[in-house]
């Protein structure tokens, strides 16, 4: 799923994004993330819940990313 072109992602989002994902494994399929947008890194670092989707979290390059990391 890309998601690069997610400008605001709330918990409805990441539960539909987690079911997805739970759904999938069970039909023995795989889902994958691409193109994290910086909505979608600074709601998963909010939840914590990256690990969840065992992705590489790699934003998109054409995304400004929202204020400072530390």
């Amino acid at each position: 799923i890309d998601l690069s072109g997610v400008t605001d992602l709330d918990t409805a989002g990441v539960q539909l994004l987690m079911l997805a994902k739970k759904t999938a494994l069970a039909q023995g399929r795989d889902v994958r993330l691409v193109g994290h947008s910086a909505a979608v890194m600074d709601v998963f670092e909010l939840l914590n819940v990256a690990a969840y989707f065992g992705d590489h979290l790699v934003m998109d390059s054409r995304t400004p990313a929202t204020g400072a990391r530390s």
